[in-house]
């Protein structure tokens, strides 16, 4: 069996400030993340370890490859409230509950192949994060996509694994701050949808902050500090938004507009190997909204109490919308100089005869 060590952080003291609305002095530290450095209040620290490394080739937990509308889930009930479930040791969701998640293998050079999570937003695009693309020192071989799928660890009559043609990272991604923690996976063949694999709707440039709203976010991630595995099936958990102010307390000036926050309160919180995955909200016609991407929590535990964070995809959407408009049309210049050539070929074969 290969071991794997995760990054370790280093905290050390920087200095102290005080907080000009309630008076008191909070203490802030210097982390180092990598060889990047970041200020953030309290003693805590961004997670960076989020995507999840998987066993090698042999390993159990490895999936084999042999084996209309958006946004409307199988179980399509409304909430009635906040459920006392969570991803880090929370409750299952119902098999293809939630039809657009992904489970994603990202496979390096290397030999490395990491877990993440995804979302189906059309017939042929995959939203994840960028730091499930984006691993210091390692080159992405392949992604491998599967849709349909609840235990990750067998092979299911619904699930469908999809292969990536192109894969784009925000260009403004940057692990110290955060910041463009977003990413679109294209796929080579468009999927076949279904009532087990469909898209979710996405938000939009214009939304509200969503505080204290309930929002459920999925994923396959570790569900309890300490477990070294992720879970075999997808777990959900139902958690409110808190306030960009209430969040920095927590993790500083690094929480911008760009970032939506959950509460960590009841030891709620996304884990290792959920990054990637959606934020859904429910909406009142009963469909879900994807409106934030898994992205960061405490460097302290996932069970801790603090808060998890989120790419807003609003703050994002005009980037989407580009990204996929500009691959879509690439191909288009160069069919109708194919196009013409033929035409031309045929003509002078014709003129001949």
């Amino acid at each position: 069996m290969r071991l794997f060590t995760l990054v370790t952080i280093f905290v050390a003291v920087a200095g102290v400030s005080s907080n000009a609305s309630d008076g008191k002095a909070i203490e802030k530290y210097k982390i180092s993340l990598n060889n990047h450095d970041a200020t953030s209040a309290l003693n805590v620290g961004f997670n960076m370890e989020r995507p999840q490394i998987l066993p090698a080739a042999d390993g159990s937990t490895r999936i084999s490859k042999t084996s209309s509308g958006c946004g409307v889930a199988k179980s399509n009930r409304i909430l009635a409230g906040l459920e006392n479930n969570r991803i880090t040791g929370g409750e299952q969701a119902i098999a293809n509950e939630f039809p657009w998640q992904a489970f994603l293998q990202v496979e390096m050079k290397g030999g490395n192949a990491y877990a993440c999570g995804g979302s189906l937003i059309s017939n042929k695009w995959i939203l994840t994060a960028a730091r499930c693309l984006v691993v210091p020192g390692q080159t992405v071989n392949y992604v491998d996509i599967y849709l349909g799928k609840h235990d990750r660890t067998v092979s299911e009559d619904n699930q469908k694994l999809y292969s990536s043609s192109e894969n784009f990272v925000h260009p403004d991604w940057n692990p110290t701050t955060q910041v463009g923690d977003i990413a679109l996976i294209k796929l080579k063949s468009s999927v076949k949808l279904s009532q087990y694999i469909s898209p979710v709707c996405l938000a939009s440039s214009s939304e509200p902050d969503y505080v204290n709203s309930p929002v459920t976010v999925t994923g396959w991630g570790i569900t309890y500090d300490g477990r070294p595995t992720m879970s075999p099936v997808l777990h959900k958990m139902t958690v409110p938004v808190i306030s960009n102010g209430e969040c920095s307390l927590t993790y500083g000036s690094n929480i911008t507009d760009a970032i939506i926050c959950t509460s960590g309160a009841n030891s709620s919180g996304t884990c290792i190997g959920d990054s990637g995955g959606p934020m859904n909200f429910q909406q009142p016609d009963g469909t879900w909204k994807q409106i934030g991407i898994i992205s960061f929590g405490s460097d302290q535990g996932c069970q801790k109490g603090h808060p998890s964070g989120y790419t807003s995809i609003s703050s994002y959407s005009s980037w989407i919308e580009e990204t996929i408009n500009s691959s879509n049309s690439a191909g288009i210049p160069m069919f109708s100089v194919l196009s013409l050539f033929l035409f031309f070929v045929n003509f002078v074969i014709s003129y001949q005869i």
